[in-house]
């Protein structure tokens, strides 16, 4: 099993994803280096196109693109940024 929990399933899906859409980060349209080392901010890496549920199942190929590992980093904080805290909830002027 891989450290994403889903194991060679996930393994499938990611190769299926770079031979759909190819090596094209869908964060910033630039090309992907396949030959990079994983720990590389450019290397490759497939993320959802955006959060999704899929109650403990593999995703389908129509919820995956590739990204950039720096570039998937980047989205995850926008979305963290964006949900508000609980102290967030409360300090609205209602």
């Amino acid at each position: 099993m891989t450290g994403d929990g889903y194991g060679r399933q996930w393994q499938l899906l990611r190769e299926q994803a770079y031979r759909v859409y190819g090596y094209i980060c869908y964060g910033c349209s630039q090309p992907i280096d396949p030959t990079l080392p994983k720990t590389h901010r450019l290397s490759r890496t497939v993320d959802h196109t955006y959060g999704v549920n899929h109650n403990g199942r593999v995703p389908r190929i129509e919820d995956v693109r590739p990204y950039h590992r720096a570039c998937n980093t980047r989205k995850e904080n926008n979305r963290r940024r964006r949900t508000p805290t609980p102290t967030q909830w409360h300090s609205q002027p209602w």
